[in-house]
């Protein structure tokens, strides 16, 4: 898949602001928008091969016409390719891109979400 040219520059994805949960007020927590949003960018490139793999395979099983047919053998290379571009995601996340659960500091809102 061809990647798509992002709305900001590199030294964007550095910059942080401060980030305070609403509607209840709570401490100001460090957050690196443009950063996580890059993030979330490269995951939705990755999830966007899931679906149709999941939908391939035998036509009277899938609920959408035309979908792409595959013998098991080759679904499950597929997926299993991209769950490892998944895992690799993940262990290249930028330190803003991530939290300890472990840790009882307040966490940014979309930050959760991109875990």
């Amino acid at each position: 898949m061809p990647e798509s040219k992002r709305p900001w520059v590199d030294d964007e994805v550095w910059m942080a602001s401060p980030w305070r949960p609403y509607p209840k007020i709570g401490p100001e927590v460090t957050f690196a928008p443009y950063g996580v949003t890059d993030e979330l960018y490269n995951l939705y490139q990755i999830v966007v091969d899931i679906l149709p793999l999941l939908l391939a395979g035998d036509p009277e099983d899938s609920p959408l016409p035309g979908h792409v047919i595959l013998e098991w053998s080759e679904k499950q290379a597929r997926l299993h390719s991209v769950a490892e571009r998944l895992h690799i995601w993940e262990q290249h996340l930028p330190p803003y891109a991530r939290f300890d659960l472990d840790d009882s500091s307040p966490v940014a809102g979309p930050l959760v979400d991109l875990q």
